[in-house]
C-alpha cells in the first residue's frame, strides 16, 4: 500500500547547498535569467538532490536499497510542495506535484556494502559547465570520476543516508549530477534516468564515458564507474537557447528609411519576437523603446547593437500586470507591440488549470487593456499589433488555458477598436515560431521570427500614425 513518508519545498537555498556538494552549478539550478530561456523556462531542482532527499527518507524509515532504476519524467520546480510516496510491495519511491508523478525510483531492496568506505579528497569543479556539441559528447573518451564540492555537506543535507550508505556513496550520487551538468553533456544538458547498483568497484579505478548516443533525439547514454557505485545514466542534449540575428544581418532585409516616423513602444523586447521587432524597426529609422521584465543585460545587449550601427533605441524595466503604469516622459509613441508573457509550455497535467488561466489572462487582457488605456490617456493616436496565436484554432490539451486566454485578448481587441477612434489594433494569430519559448527536446517545425514579423511590421507602418520622433536622453531613472 503506497504510503506518504514526507512533504517538502526546494528553496534557491536548497539549491545553493547542493551546488556546495555536487559542484553542479549549471545555471538551469541556479540562474532564474538563464534557466528562463531553456525549455524548463525556469530554475529545475538538480535531479540527484531529489533522488537523495527521497533515499533519506527511505533511510529514516531503516530502508536502503543496493539497486535503483530511476526515471526523471518531469522537472521538479523550486517552491512546489513535493511528495515522497513509498510502495513497499513493489518496491516503489515515487515523488509527486500536485498529484502528478515527476520521479519514478525503482528499489532493489537489501544491505549495502559500501558504509566504510572512506571518500577521497575532493578534485577543484569547473568554474563553468563544459560548452561541447553533441557530436563532442558522442565521441567524448573517458574522463576521470571525481568527487567536488565540500562533503561534509552531505551530512548536513542527508544525515540518514549517510549513515545508511556512508558518506563516499552518497558523495558520489550527488557527483552524477556534476558528470552530467557540468561535463557530459555539460551547460546543454538533462539528467532524464539512472540505473545505479551500489557496491565496491572491482578496483580503484574510476571514470564516466559515452556508451551509446542517438541523434534523432539527441540521447547520450553514459557509464560510470565509482568506488561505492556502478552505473549508466540517460542525459538529453537540450537545445541552446535561441540567438535572434544581430543588428547587422538584420539591416539589409528592410528598405532605407522604411519606418522613418514610426515610435515604437515594444512590450518585452529583450529577447525573441520582441528583439525582432525592435531591430527592424531602428533598422527602417524608427525609433524604439522597448521594455523588459526580467532580462536587464539582455535588453542592454539588444539596445547596444541597434546603437551601434547608428539606430535609435532606450531600454525602460516593465513588469506588466493590471496595475502596471507606464513612465512619465514618453515621447510620441504611435505604434505599440505587445509580447509580454508567461511561460506558455510546460503543463503538467492535461486538465484545466485555473490558477494559470488566471495568469495568462493577467497579461493577455488585463495588462494589455492597461498599456492602451493609458496610451490613449496621454492623447496619442497610435496602432497596435496584438500576437495572437493559431493554438485557438488548434486546441491542445497542455495549451487550453493559453489558448482560451488568448480569445479573450482578441475580443478585448474588438471591443477596444470598436470604441476608440486614437486606437487602432491589429491583431494577428502567430504560427509557432522559432524563440525560446517553443523550444523543445524534440524539434517541431517552428517558422522563422523575422519572415513571421517584417510583414506585420509594415502593415502597422500601412495603418499610418507616425508622426517622427527623437528619443530624450532620460525616460526614467532606470532607461539606457
Amino acid at each position: 500500500m503506497p504510503n506518504a513518508l514526507a512533504i517538502r519545498r526546494f528553496t534557491p537555498a536548497d539549491q545553493l547547498a547542493f551546488a556546495r556538494l555536487s559542484g553542479d552549478t549549471n545555471p538551469i539550478h541556479l540562474d532564474p535569467i538563464a534557466a528562463r530561456r531553456t525549455v524548463a523556462g525556469q530554475c529545475i531542482v538538480h535531479g540527484m538532490h531529489s533522488l537523495l532527499w527521497a533515499l533519506n527518507v527511505l533511510a529514516r524509515a531503516s530502508v536502503t536499497a543496493s539497486r535503483l532504476n530511476v526515471r526523471f519524467l518531469k522537472p521538479v520546480f523550486l517552491d512546489e510542495e513535493v511528495s515522497c510516496i513509498w510502495d513497499d510491495q513493489a518496491g516503489k519511491l515515487v515523488l509527486t506535484v500536485d498529484g502528478t508523478k515527476v520521479i519514478d525510483i525503482t528499489l532493489g531492496t537489501g544491505p549495502v556494502s559500501v558504509r566504510d568506505l572512506i571518500p577521497p579528497a575532493p578534485a577543484p569543479a569547473r568554474n563553468q559547465p563544459a560548452q561541447r556539441t553533441f557530436d563532442d559528447c558522442a565521441r567524448l573518451l573517458p574522463l576521470p570520476f571525481e568527487l567536488h564540492g565540500n562533503a561534509d555537506i552531505a551530512t548536513e543535507l542527508f544525515p540518514d543516508a549517510v549513515q545508511a550508505y556512508g558518506p563516499t556513496a552518497i558523495h558520489e550520487i550527488a557527483a552524477l549530477s556534476y558528470v552530467v551538468g557540468m561535463e557530459l553533456p555539460g551547460m546543454n544538458s538533462l539528467f532524464a534516468g539512472l540505473h545505479l547498483e551500489i557496491r565496491p568497484a572491482p578496483d580503484q579505478a574510476t571514470s564516466f564515458a559515452t556508451l551509446d548516443s542517438d541523434e534523432r533525439f539527441n540521447r547520450l547514454r553514459i557509464g560510470v564507474t565509482g568506488r561505492a557505485l556502478q552505473g549508466e545514466i540517460e542525459a538529453f542534449y537540450r537545445p541552446p537557447p535561441r540567438r535572434m540575428p544581430p543588428f547587422a544581418d538584420l539591416a539589409p532585409r528592410v528598405r532605407v528609411g522604411e519606418f522613418q516616423g514610426v515610435c515604437a513602444l515594444i512590450i518585452g523586447g529583450s529577447r525573441g519576437l520582441g528583439e525582432v521587432t525592435a531591430k527592424l524597426i531602428a533598422a527602417g529609422g524608427g525609433t524604439v523603446i522597448m521594455t523588459y521584465s526580467t532580462g536587464a543585460e539582455e535588453a542592454r545587449q539588444v539596445a547596444e547593437d541597434i546603437q551601434r550601427s547608428g539606430g535609435q533605441c532606450k531600454v525602460l524595466p516593465l513588469t506588466v500586470s493590471e496595475a502596471t503604469s507606464l513612465p512619465p516622459g514618453l515621447p510620441g509613441i504611435n505604434q505599440l507591440y505587445y509580447f509580454a508573457t508567461p511561460k506558455i509550455f510546460g503543463k503538467r497535467t492535461s486538465r484545466f488549470d485555473e490558477t494559470l488561466y488566471q495568469k495568462f489572462l493577467a497579461v493577455y487582457v488585463s495588462g494589455f487593456e492597461s498599456i492602451c488605456r493609458q496610451l490613449i490617456a496621454s492623447g496619442n493616436r497610435f496602432s497596435a499589433l496584438y500576437p495572437s496565436s493559431v493554438a485557438i484554432e488548434q486546441p491542445l490539451p497542455e495549451l487550453a488555458e493559453y489558448a482560451k486566454a488568448k480569445a479573450e485578448g482578441e475580443a478585448l481587441c474588438m471591443r477596444l477598436n470598436a470604441a476608440r477612434s486614437q486606437l487602432e489594433i491589429l491583431m494577428h494569430r502567430l504560427p509557432r515560431t522559432a524563440t525560446d519559448q517553443t523550444q523543445a527536446l524534440l524539434q517541431t517545425p517552428a517558422s522563422d521570427p523575422v519572415e513571421v514579423m517584417l510583414p506585420l511590421i509594415r502593415r502597422m507602418a500601412d495603418l499610418g500614425h507616425t508622426t517622427g520622433t527623437t528619443l530624450p536622453k532620460k525616460l526614467g531613472p532606470h532607461a539606457v
